[in-house]
């Protein structure tokens, strides 16, 4: 029991020994309730009235020299080269804002993009329809080609953007660093019912190497067949086209494969191919190829500022096809093979065997 009182009484000792010990170290760095950061204020407003005390006799000139710009202070900047049109057009209350673009943000070529049309937007978007695109410190309107990249490498062109996920987009804009967001319209003029983001998505590379080609089906009609050698025509026009799909792989619409083996000298454009089967002279023949397609060099920017007080909001660049269509009032004609004949009417009643 001597022992255990012992314990207790050295144990009290040193727990008051720390707490002392605690109390002096807090004395000694605590200054009250000031943190850090106010130190750091109270520093930096030392530090400003030093300045305001030193510089307070010295001309305007020779301050910005030493400390910039102060706040309240006005910057006059001069802007060559610029419209006659945004100086007579100017309206104040219309904001402006200033950038700086890069040294090789001048150029203009082909940019990779990966693009998704937004959630919100009624309409899916058509290829080659023209987009109004917020990259960067610009706005222009460019002519897109939509395609997805298939899984041997192939950048198949797509006529419209898919629904739910992303795609590829080429565009001949100017040169912007990857990794740049950017968000696309359809129209700035007005105000419009539904939602106006037609889609968003990022820059992927600056490479013009790319090749977007889409699908191109020829077909040709057997002349002579030999056993399991048929003479085909009407699928080229020349000895040339021909030489450039030699070894080629065709198929009949029964199901036949064959390859192409040689041109013929007449009549232009004829070729001899094998077969696994004998054709008949009713077989049709046709070639699937795919063709590249050109991206379109529209650059068009966004001179919405250089209109007049009040029309900054009606600038209008190019027009889809479709709007130019429904403007002019053209309907597209529908095909005369898709149109309903007057049957003859049958005489008298319809016996069944």
């Amino acid at each position: 029991m001597k022992a255990d009182e012992e314990e207790n009484q050295k144990e009290k000792q040193r727990l008051e020994k720390k707490r002392r010990l605690k109390e002096r170290f807090n004395t000694e760095y605590d200054d009250g309730e000031a943190t850090y950061f106010d130190d750091l204020k109270e520093e930096m407003q030392k530090q400003a009235q030093l300045n305001r005390a030193e510089f307070e006799d010295v001309d305007d000139e020779t301050r910005v020299q030493y400390e910039g710009f102060r706040p309240g202070m006005y910057v006059r900047l001069e802007i060559p080269a610029l419209p006659c049109e945004f100086v007579s057009n100017f309206d104040p209350h219309y904001p402006i804002i200033l950038g700086a673009l890069g040294a090789s943000e001048g150029n203009v070529g082909y940019l990779q993009m990966r693009l998704k049309k937004h959630r919100w937007h009624q309409r899916i978007l058509k290829t080659r329809d023209p987009l109004i695109l917020s990259l960067g410190w610009r706005r222009f309107q460019t002519i897109p080609l939509y395609h997805i990249e298939d899984h041997n490498g192939r950048h198949r062109l797509l006529k419209y953007t898919p629904q739910h996920m992303h795609c590829g987009a080429t565009i001949w804009g100017p040169i912007t660093p990857q990794g740049t967001g950017f968000l696309a319209v359809q129209t700035v003029a007005g105000t419009q019912a539904g939602f106006r983001i037609a889609a968003t998505g990022v820059v992927l590379d600056l490479d013009k190497s790319v090749t977007i080609v889409k699908k191109l089906k020829l077909i040709g009609y057997p002349y002579k067949i030999y056993k399991n050698t048929s003479f085909i025509k009407g699928m080229f026009n020349s000895v040339l086209e021909v030489a450039k799909f030699e070894g080629a792989s065709i198929r009949t619409v029964s199901g036949v494969r064959g390859q192409i083996k040689k041109a013929l000298r007449t009549p232009p454009g004829a070729y001899r191919a094998t077969f696994e089967d004998r054709l008949l002279m009713s077989d049709i023949v046709f070639l699937r190829s795919w063709f590249p397609v050109s991206v379109p060099q529209l650059y068009n920017p966004v001179t919405s500022l250089l209109r007049p007080v009040g029309q900054k909001d009606s600038w209008t660049g190019m027009r889809t096809l479709g709007q130019i269509k429904h403007e002019l009032g053209v309907r597209n004609q529908p095909s005369k093979d898709s149109l309903y004949k007057v049957g003859v009417q049958a005489q008298g009643p319809i016996t069944w065997a």
